[in-house]
């Protein structure tokens, strides 16, 4: 089905954002910053951006991308709940050794396999709803919150090819945004309730992706910081700085450990010498809170790390 038409079932009832277009160097991102972290002259007008009070309609949209922006759908504002089931190819690799060695082809693993399969292991099927599209060849499926169990999650958890966005502030690309495409036009379903236990379960029993790269980041932050500490300036200190805000964005990104990486890092800036506010912007920055009780939480912690420093405590 052509973006360029309204879908039967798409509703003016969902909140959506115009967002920045997403180009081969930038990721989509919201153009607004939340309004515990606007510049007091923007806080009134990030309040209604984020709001979800203001309804769209179709033509707003389509204007919106003809602007040169994309289009997101706020999930906990919409009351929706978007299961992102993605395609992932694998490389192909080799097993055993010497003559022994074989070749084990690559595969495509699909998300929306992976449910069904899911779906059939609890002796249910998937409902039929709203479906999108996306340009990777994946499909986001979407659903009301069931009242029974709320979900609240997002990001991607090891083993699993499906992410879960729902909570305030979340939110999706959606059409009419280029490539995002109305694969199924029905009536958006609840979720089931063996699915919204099934994702609690997942966010459980599965750690959040990204390990590996977590510890890179923070070798990589106290590498450059020994380094800075031998009296290294210039580019060096840039580094050390980017990497330790990067172990603050990559905590952000798997959910896990962001409270601690805010503190490690604040303590570490304002011991090198930087101003509070400086910290304080940089952090949040990079903190990105999904809503004003995170945004002020990571404040807390932020002036907890500045109390350290004035109290003369070291990291």
């Amino acid at each position: 089905m052509s973006t360029h038409s309204q879908p039967r079932h798409w509703d003016l009832s969902w909140s959506h954002i115009p967002v920045s277009r997403k180009t081969e160097k930038h990721a989509r991102q919201a153009l607004v910053k939340l309004p515990g972290r606007a510049p007091k002259d923007k806080v009134k007008y990030a309040k209604l951006y984020w709001s979800g009070d203001v309804r769209a309609t179709w033509p707003d949209l389509q204007t919106e991308v003809r602007r040169g922006r994309d289009v997101g759908i706020l999930s906990g504002q919409s009351g929706l709940v978007f299961v992102d089931c993605d395609v992932k190819h694998t490389d192909a690799t080799f097993e055993g050794q010497g003559n022994t060695r074989r070749l084990i082809p690559g595969a495509t693993l699909s998300g929306l396999d992976d449910l069904h399969r899911v779906a059939a292991e609890h002796g249910e099927t998937v409902p039929e709803t709203y479906v999108i599209q996306t340009p990777s060849g994946g499909t986001h499926l979407y659903f009301r919150q069931n009242p029974g169990q709320e979900v609240s999650t997002k990001h991607h958890r090891r083993g699993w090819t499906i992410d879960v966005i729902a909570g305030q502030n979340l939110w999706v690309a959606a059409p009419p945004t280029q490539g995002y495409e109305v694969a199924s036009d029905r009536e958006v379903a609840e979720l089931p309730l063996w699915l919204a236990q099934f994702i609690q379960g997942v966010n459980q029993r599965l750690l959040p992706v990204g390990g590996q790269r977590q510890q890179a980041l923070l070798d990589a932050a106290r590498e450059a910081r020994s380094a800075v500490k031998v009296g290294t300036t210039g580019s060096l200190l840039d580094r050390w700085v980017r990497a330790e805000l990067d172990v603050v964005a990559f905590a952000q990104e798997i959910r896990r450990g962001w409270n601690l990486a805010i503190f490690q890092c604040s303590c570490n800036l304002f011991e090198y010498g930087y101003a509070y506010e400086d910290v304080k912007k940089a952090v949040l920055d990079v903190a990105e809170p999904d809503n004003d009780h995170e945004a002020d939480k990571a404040i807390d912690t932020i002036d907890s790390a500045w109390d350290r420093k004035k109290g003369g405590y070291a990291l």
